[in-house]
């Protein structure tokens, strides 16, 4: 885990970044770790491709070293985390705000695997799809339990969802294919607000907002990242476009003109790369 000092606007191509490693410690982990979350603001989680949960101190809880895939971990309101599982399991655990455990809170199991998944704050709602072109909708409820909400169907979508994210702000939510088709779409109007399947020749693996919601940045197995306007969305528009060597595992924006992504190589080219995007729009 690193931590960047990025320097002010003015001097950000004139001064260095600076990177520092933290000293976090993940030594019980001998498996791919596949997500990773900070929680109460000083503790990181890892879940790995076999199913174990690990905090920064390496300690394994071993009632979840399960060798099911853990997807994403999500930070929820009042010091839960939210475990989604490929296999279609989610947990919900409390942390202690003393000693930082986690203990169960909430576990059910779905009727099918989950290729992608996202959590809106605002609404308390978790959104997930199992690789088809449908997402199912789950709220979380005051009484602190996961019940099916609706499921949407995406009949014009090319390809199964691999990516999703809501836009808050607005209440839509952003699914990306294996096909590379991107689509926005509103729930509250429940309509497509935008459709676009020729800017990713592959599969999009992330999607991105930027924290004052403006922009959508995509990346891709054909390496490339796309950044859309959000307020220019139609149906010729063409996304900025940036094209990377490897293929783009993630995208995460750090301020509203700053992102970072992560690139992965293939075959016996196993070099990794990360790389701080700045846009000026």
């Amino acid at each position: 885990i690193f931590e960047l000092n990025i320097p002010d606007e003015g001097k950000i191509y004139s001064s260095k970044v600076s990177i520092n490693s933290l000293e976090t410690n993940f030594g019980k982990v001998t498996s791919g770790i596949r997500a990773l979350q900070v929680i109460n603001n000083n503790n990181y989680y890892v879940g790995t491709v076999d199913g174990i949960l690990a905090d920064k101190n390496g300690i394994v809880n071993k009632k979840y070293q399960i060798n099911d895939q853990i997807k994403d971990l999500f930070s929820l309101e009042d010091n839960r985390v939210l475990i989604v599982k490929r296999s279609g399991e989610l947990n919900v655990l409390l942390s202690d705000d003393v000693t930082e455990k986690l203990s169960e809170h909430l576990s059910i199991m779905l009727d099918h695997q989950i290729t992608a998944s996202d959590v809106s704050i605002a609404k308390l709602q978790l959104a997930v799809s199992g690789g088809v072109n449908k997402i199912d909708f789950y709220e979380l409820n005051l009484n602190k339990t996961l019940n099916y909400a609706y499921t949407l169907t995406f009949d014009y979508l090319n390809g199964n969802v691999t990516a999703l994210k809501y836009l808050e702000s607005k209440n839509w939510i952003v699914v990306g294919s294996d096909a590379g088709n991107l689509v926005v779409y509103s729930l509250d109007d429940e309509n497509v607000i935008f459709n676009n399947n020729n800017q990713h020749s592959a599969r999009i693996t992330s999607i991105a907002i930027d924290p004052s919601e403006k922009l959508i940045v995509t990346g891709g197995r054909d390496s490339k990242i796309n950044v859309w306007k959000i307020d220019h969305l139609k149906q010729d528009y063409k996304p900025i476009q940036f094209k990377e060597r490897f293929i783009v595992e993630d995208v995460e924006f750090i301020s509203d003109n700053l992102f970072v992504s992560v690139t992965r190589g293939q075959d016996n080219d196993a070099m990794g790369r990360f790389n701080l995007g700045r846009l000026s729009l």
